[in-house]
């Protein structure tokens, strides 16, 4: 062998294992990457058995949503966005159910008194026949609460000595 050739054959052998230690190199690195990737849950390759409880888990939390706990005529989803308890039926204890509350009486199941005048919306509803949205139901300008008769239509006021006549 000349000594050009014995220098080119050196320096193949040089690339070579410049080569082998570069791809070697790459693996080590490679395989700690996809090491510290698996250790640490970046990546999930779903079993069947982990498709089937997670596609029951969300039927299971579909069916509590929809479902009614308290039977007060919000399912347990409405409740929790509404902020009321779905384990109780009158979340704010005013005699009303949540149910009514939000979808007919158009009051604030949280709110006991939701117009502000001193009776609970229930008891407006269901004692006095007043509005529970409406301070003075009967426009006296006299609050619901301190109004004897907080639902009558106001009658025009009286001629001037009308009421001192005999």
């Amino acid at each position: 062998m000349s000594a050009s050739s014995a220098q080119q054959a050196q320096t193949l052998r040089c690339l070579l294992i410049a080569v082998i230690l570069l791809l070697l190199l790459f693996g080590v690195v490679a395989g700690v990457a996809i090491s510290l990737v698996l250790a640490n849950n970046y990546i999930f390759i779903p079993t069947q058995t982990a498709v089937a409880r997670a596609t029951q888990d969300a039927g299971a939390a579909t069916q509590q949503a929809q479902a009614d706990n308290d039977a007060d005529g919000l399912s347990n989803g409405e409740e929790v966005s509404l902020g009321t308890d779905p384990n109780r039926a009158d979340t704010d204890e005013d005699g009303l159910r949540d149910g009514q509350e939000a979808r007919s009486a158009g009051t604030n199941p949280l709110n006991r008194d939701t117009d502000g005048d001193t009776l609970t919306d229930g008891q407006e509803i269901n004692q006095t026949q007043t509005s529970p949205t409406d301070p003075d139901t009967d426009g006296d300008g006299i609050s619901d609460g301190l109004d004897l008769t907080p639902a009558a239509t106001p009658s025009p006021f009286p001629e001037r000595g009308a009421l001192w006549s005999v």
